[in-house]
């Protein structure tokens, strides 16, 4: 179930787990301030997400667009796929009205996203990579991933 409120690290981080396959992961902890949960582990595992660089995960910390955006990127890098050349949403982060206020660190992660349809920019042409990412946002672009993901795959 989404519940309530703005979506928090954990909650995405499970629902990029269910699109995975929800795999086995081969520990058992992987973040101090996560208990027993799959996913987390599985995240780490991958490269989805590293943590804060002190072991914890920030797990109730509200994800924003950018970051969101990072977990996409790095969960299919992990799967090796990368974002198409050209095609229908063969969108430039250039072509965002605040291409600028997108961390660097989140640059090439934006870019794909656009480039593969998973989030996109707003009416007025702006990503926003600092809003929290809303549970429909989160959801479509989930949904556009996997639906990627399936088109990409080597076979």
């Amino acid at each position: 179930g989404w519940g309530g409120g703005p979506l928090n690290r954990l909650l995405f981080i499970k629902l990029l787990y269910e699109v995975a396959g929800s795999p086995q992961p081969g520990a058992s902890a992987a973040f101090i301030d996560v208990g027993d949960s799959s996913a987390a582990v599985w995240a780490a595992e991958t490269g989805v997400v590293s943590g804060d660089g002190k072991g914890r995960l920030l797990p109730t910390q509200a994800v924003t667009r950018e970051q969101a955006a990072v977990m996409l990127y790095n969960y299919a890098r992990s799967l090796e796929l990368s974002a198409p050349e050209d095609g229908p949403a063969a969108a430039e982060l250039a072509d965002a009205a605040d291409a600028a206020d997108v961390a660097a660190w989140a640059r090439p992660a934006v870019e794909f996203c656009l480039r593969t349809g998973t989030l996109t920019a707003d009416g007025s042409g702006r990503f926003l990579p600092g809003d929290t990412i809303t549970r429909e946002e989160a959801a479509a672009a989930l949904e556009a991933f996997a639906l990627y993901v399936e088109a990409n795959q080597a076979r």
